[in-house]
């Protein structure tokens, strides 16, 4: 459940689809990888500053 809303709110923030987010790594850790398709890793640090 919680995994859902942060790609949900990853997903509003970057202006993406949930399905163009993926947890690559840390699925039931705090610490998380992701991944994020259509977005360049410049406007999501200019994003999430």
């Amino acid at each position: 459940a919680a995994n859902a809303e942060l790609i949900k709110l990853f997903a509003k923030k970057l202006g993406v689809p949930r399905s163009a987010i993926a947890i690559v790594s840390g699925e039931t850790s705090r610490t998380k990888q992701m991944r994020v398709a259509g977005v360049t890793a410049e406007k999501i640090r200019n994003l999430l500053d």
